[in-house]
């Protein structure tokens, strides 16, 4: 969808648990194109896991957000 934007969005919020695609491997095809590479995107879950952080990182995500439980 991002490539038929006329414009591209300033921000973009992944879960790192969604049905079809996890956020990471979302993430990690933005960041390898270099038309979105330097896209906002903050990356949400309800871990507070150090890996998913530090993997988050690694993946070149702007933000680590996590999300309350209720």
């Amino acid at each position: 969808m991002l490539a038929e934007c006329d414009r591209l969005p300033r921000l973009i919020l992944l879960d790192i648990n969604m049905p079809r695609k996890d956020g990471f491997e979302s993430l990690r095809e933005l960041r390898s194109d270099h038309r979105y590479s330097e896209l906002y995107v903050v990356l949400a879950t309800r871990s507070s896991d150090g890996d998913n952080q530090e993997r988050t990182n690694c993946l070149a995500a702007n933000v680590f957000l996590t999300k309350p439980l209720t």
